[in-house]
């Protein structure tokens, strides 16, 4: 009797949390999109620059040793760039990070190409899978910095404003959390692999990663174009 009670009380629990989230994205999406208006401001870009300079904090307390580098445009074997969010060279491993500040609900497989944003809207977009996007972004880093696999970590991090409906299918070197869980979620996934980084290899990897940052005018407005159409 007393297991129904609580199956049930669970239930409720889960539905009502569920009712309150839908109204705060509802709200906020009603806010942005006033601004947007009336402002003429791109809060899409504005969104994920904010994500992006949270993760940096968080990694710089939880490694202060870490060294990050922003935005690296990575030269691919197969021709042009692979633009990557957020590298973090740590003494657990070099940290891949792609960030996604979308506002809605995430569906689909994460075995698939692609994802969904079910948006508050109404709207559902179509995304491509970050988990395969940072695998790609991974065997760039590979190509240039020749380490093994074993010392690359894949973690896709959402904002806020994410709700994420299933963690299942998760590749095992991958990881998905929101911002506050990056951390632990670091701790988990290089917990995995038994290698770590000397300081003075990842001042070396730093040194080399860092001239791919110097970005061309090209690259920036390609970068920019990419944030508007995944950020909504």
């Amino acid at each position: 009797m007393f297991n129904l009670f609580y199956m049930i009380q669970s239930i409720q629990l889960r539905r009502k949390f569920n009712r309150l989230n839908e109204k705060k994205l509802m709200t906020e999406l009603e806010i942005e999109e006033k601004i947007k208006s009336e402002e003429k401001i791109d809060l899409n870009y504005i969104k994920q620059v904010m994500l992006e300079r949270r993760i940096e904090a968080e990694i710089t307390e939880g490694f202060p040793n870490a060294k990050t580098i922003k935005n690296a445009y990575i030269p691919k074997a197969s021709g042009g760039y692979s633009e990557i969010d957020l590298i973090a060279l740590t003494e657990k491993g070099i940290f891949i990070i792609e960030s996604k500040n979308l506002t809605g609900k995430i569906t689909g497989s994460w075995k698939d190409e692609n994802i969904f944003v079910e948006h508050p809207g109404g709207q559902t977009f179509t995304l491509m899978n970050p988990i395969d996007q940072n695998t790609r972004h991974f065997q760039a880093l590979k190509n240039i910095l020749g380490f093994k696999n074993d010392y690359f970590r894949n973690i896709v991090v959402f904002g806020d404003n994410s709700y994420i409906s299933d963690y299942r299918d998760i590749p095992f070197f991958a990881r998905i959390c929101k911002v506050d869980q990056l951390i632990k979620t670091m701790n988990h996934l290089a917990d995995k692999f038994n290698v770590e980084l000397a300081q003075h290899q990842i001042e070396n990897i730093y040194e080399t990663l860092i001239e791919f940052v110097k970005k061309t005018d090209e690259k920036e407005r390609e970068h920019i174009k990419n944030i508007q159409e995944f950020v909504e």
